[in-house]
């Protein structure tokens, strides 16, 4: 720059903040021009999928974190193309083919590190699964969502738990980046993204430019979604405060607006399982005193407490009605009770892959029973229970044992809020965050 300074004449170089803001002005014109093209949403996608493999390959954690929270700040861009597909491929896509670049270019000893990560058990146990779930395509009525189920499983879950273990587990690398450095720069990015969508979401109070009702909704996600984010965000920070790497008072400032937007989303489950999974990790995890325990205890009450003091009255009501008499509580109920009308097939191989829609005459369509274990139990039978539960259960173990560790016990709260979510939502194609934490468990107990 100094020489393209004395070229022009100029007194000085420009400063690094005007270089960046003239690099951002350049973006923005050029994703106008873009817009502009007859083939925007494919170039949108290259660029955005160009743009995260770089970031991939560069900064993993920041990668995994986008993959895992961030993407659906790509929304707008969906909305702009009329594309829907560019936050699902060009995310996945360009992780792949970072994760490969990493893996290639920044490793010594690439077989070595792909011989480690192959033999781990709670690794192979998630294969299995996945092998069980594309056996199951064989006799499945619904072969469009079940291809579909197979598919985000292995771009998507194990893709993730591919980034964690790579985040969390030791490397040789040729740069000067330590293994809890990785880990709690993936903390860092997952508090990032979901402030970021925090702040939509509070925008979306104001403007309404995605219409909601009573329940505060952003980006494409309903209120679910919004509020299991915005609890990821939560726990990250509680995490990065308990090793040090937040000061109490941006820790509060950060978790504030997160909060908000829980409450305004105003969905029971992920309220109920922050306060679960924290109440786990005081009572049973971590070596903590009598005085401490119930001091966290107290905090914990009056924090609900408060919460519930300034909700919203139609959403605080929510809460208490019976779910007999709210519509998703209806919903919920008709698929327990078709659960448990299909609780036979659990003792054979299962209706197939994706086949829980036949049961509500849905057709070949995406329906399921909002629980992890019956979603795999009525469609892949004893097998798919069996291998899940070890997935499970290898996972839940690794944590226990390592749970001295504070960053293993960070990712053991968000793999045990992610576990309580799948039981009341979603389906394995939105419950990605059970296979990233179970990597990073796996990963972290090998540094």
């Amino acid at each position: 720059m100094a020489g393209l300074a004395r070229l022009l004449a100029l007194p000085r170089a420009p400063s690094s903040g005007h270089s960046r803001a003239a690099i951002i002005l350049l973006l923005i014109v050029d994703a106008a021009v873009i817009l502009l093209l007859p083939h925007a949403a494919w170039i949108l996608i290259g660029v955005a999928g160009v743009a995260i493999a770089c970031a991939t390959a560069s900064r993993l954690p920041l990668a995994v974190a986008l993959l895992g929270v961030g993407y659906p700040l790509l929304d707008p861009i969906s909305i702009a193309t009329h594309e829907e597909a560019i936050a699902f491929y060009a995310v996945r896509g360009a992780v792949v083919l970072g994760l490969l670049l990493l893996v290639l270019f920044r490793l010594r000893s690439p077989i070595a590190w792909f011989a480690r990560l192959a033999g781990d058990p709670i690794l192979l146990s998630a294969i299995l699964l996945g092998g069980v779930l594309a056996v199951g395509l064989a006799w499945t009525p619904a072969p469009l969502y079940g291809r579909m189920k197979v598919t985000a499983y292995w771009i998507t879950d194990m893709l993730l738990f591919a980034g964690g273990y790579a985040v969390a587990a030791p490397r040789e690398a040729e740069t000067g980046e330590t293994v809890d450095g990785r880990y709690d720069a993936m903390l860092r990015a997952i508090v990032l993204f979901a402030l970021l969508i925090g702040v939509a979401a509070l925008l979306n109070l104001a403007i309404r430019y995605y219409e909601f009702a009573s329940r505060l909704t952003v980006l494409g996600i309903n209120p679910i979604w919004l509020a299991r984010t915005m609890g990821l965000g939560i726990l990250s920070l509680l995490a990065l405060r308990s090793i040090g790497r937040i000061g109490r008072g941006a820790a509060v400032a950060a978790a504030l607006p997160l909060a908000v937007v829980m409450i305004l989303a105003g969905s029971r489950g992920p309220l109920l399982g922050i306060v679960a999974v924290l109440a786990v990790r005081v009572l049973a995890l971590g070596e903590l005193s009598t005085r401490r325990r119930l001091a966290l205890s107290a905090a914990g009450i009056a924090v609900v407490a408060v919460a519930l003091l300034v909700m919203p009255a139609e959403l605080r009501e929510r809460f208490f009605q019976p779910v007999s008499r709210e519509t998703s509580g209806i919903v919920r109920l008709r698929l327990f009770a078709v659960v448990r009308e299909a609780l036979p097939a659990i003792l054979g191989p299962g209706l197939g892959t994706g086949g829980f829609s036949e049961l509500l005459r849905m057709g070949d369509q995406r329906f399921y029973p909002h629980n992890l274990f019956a979603e795999i139990g009525i469609e892949n039978g004893l097998p798919g229970l069996a291998a899940l539960i070890l997935f499970l259960a290898l996972a839940i173990g690794r944590a226990i044992r390592g749970r001295s560790d504070p960053r293993i016990l960070a990712a053991a709260v968000a793999f045990l809020f992610a576990l309580w979510n799948a039981q009341f939502s979603g389906d394995l194609l939105s419950n990605e965050w059970v296979w990233l934490f179970a990597g990073v468990i796996a990963g972290r107990s090998r540094a």
